[in-house]
């Protein structure tokens, strides 16, 4: 795929306000920029945009499970790959 470098105005305190909610997301401004084109092209309209307030209850501990997840890793077993995952998980269904 290439590449193109595009400039675009952005206001400021949008910027300050927009940063850390991409980083809580782990992408970066490119990226989000990238995603919401490619969803105007793919709908061929302005994309929906989706916010906490759109979400039901279930949706929104899953969101706040995986927010406290990401703040405490080392509380959390992590795998190298889904196979050694599917492992553990068949490993522990065997168990019970």
């Amino acid at each position: 795929m290439a590449v193109v470098n595009a400039n675009v105005n952005i206001d400021e305190s949008t910027m300050k306000k927009a940063i850390p909610l991409l980083n809580r997301y782990g992408i970066d401004l490119s990226e989000i920029v990238n995603l919401y084109l490619q969803k105007l092209v793919q709908g061929g309209c302005l994309p929906t945009i989706n916010t906490e307030e759109n979400y039901n209850e279930v949706t929104l501990a899953a969101i706040r499970e995986t927010e406290e997840m990401s703040k405490h890793p080392e509380l959390y077993k992590g795998y190298q790959s889904v196979e050694a995952m599917v492992e553990d998980i068949n490993r522990i269904k065997v168990s019970q």
